[in-house]
């Protein structure tokens, strides 16, 4: 299975070098969480923007996906085609295929997205998802998610934003999910920083051994953002972190600490870099969950080659 991701990599490289506003990338991806459940996963592709960085966008990829916990591992050979377009004004259309070849199991995933803004104070966005369940258990037991969202964003004046959102999701062991969300986002507009309330809950139908799913899951959570312009302008750094408090089937409440790090931006006029670092733990602050508590820090690193 390994020679599939390079195959196709090679067949795109000449596409890439005559295609007008393309880039290559390679994108590399690690999650881990404090019960040894580990994801690994790395990507080498091709975007295309045949008229500049406002038109339509079409990438394509291939690579490798592992999923591993103390005592086994899967692993999957993929390929992902995406196409973004910008069909009128004020609408956004996302799309991506994504199948995977496994040990015994070859998925297809996929997702598209829908987001108009409906005059100035309105934007709706809808969505639909097809992804692994990411648990050992569940890969043996061959499930994935269908995850249908909408989301309405409401301006409130010049520097408030509410945003109330819905989804459904459809698990293949036939447990259905329902989710609810709340932000309140106050976003000065001449300011570096940010502020946003936000609450959720999750209801599910039952609780399962293969995947984590309590029959409900709250949390409300205060973050502040910071972004911070780069060598010129050409860069941009972000700082997301925050707390709250989780609350898991009506018990006491838990402490919940969420950061995440942002660097995006262009080296030179060839080179650049998408990076992310995120971590979320409840029970205590620190690198390590306290107590019976949870943590689950994920990394992405995309290095960018412009043509």
């Amino acid at each position: 299975m390994a020679k599939l991701p390079l195959l196709l990599l090679c067949l795109c490289l000449p596409l890439n070098a005559a295609a007008g506003g393309s880039r290559s990338y390679t994108e590399l991806f690690y999650s881990e969480d404090n019960e040894d459940l580990s994801q690994r996963s790395w990507l080498l592709g091709h975007e295309f923007r045949p008229d500049g960085p406002e038109g339509p966008r079409a990438s394509l990829a291939a690579g490798q996906r592992r999923y591993a916990d103390a005592t086994r591992d899967r692993d999957f050979d993929t390929v992902r085609a995406q196409l973004d377009l910008q069909p009128a004004a004020g609408t956004e259309l996302r799309t991506r295929l994504q199948p995977l070849w496994g040990w015994d199991w070859s998925p297809v995933l996929g997702s598209v997205s829908l987001a108009q803004t409906l005059g100035r104070p309105w934007r709706l966005e809808l969505s639909a998802e097809r992804e692994l369940v990411d648990s050992l258990d569940g890969l043996d037991a061959h499930l994935a998610a269908d995850t249908y969202a909408l989301a309405v964003d409401r301006r409130l004046g010049e520097d408030w934003t509410l945003v109330a959102g819905g989804s459904y999701q459809d698990v293949d062991d036939g447990n259905q999910r329902q989710g609810r969300l709340l932000r309140l986002i106050w976003n000065p507009g001449q300011s570096a920083g940010s502020l946003q309330l936000r609450a959720r809950r999750l209801d599910s139908e039952f609780r399962s051994s293969a995947y984590f799913s309590p029959r409900r899951l709250e949390e409300a959570l205060l973050l502040g953002q910071w972004r911070q312009p780069l060598f010129g302008g050409k860069a941009l750094l972000s700082l997301q972190a925050g707390g709250g408090q989780q609350w898991l089937e009506g018990g006491d409440g838990e402490a919940l600490y969420q950061g995440e790090l942002r660097l995006r931006g262009w080296l030179d006029d060839r080179w650049g870099l998408e990076s992310r670092v995120s971590c979320s733990n409840t029970g205590g602050f620190g690198s390590d969950a306290a107590g019976s508590g949870y943590r689950y820090c994920e990394g992405l690193l995309s290095l960018l080659r412009a043509w």
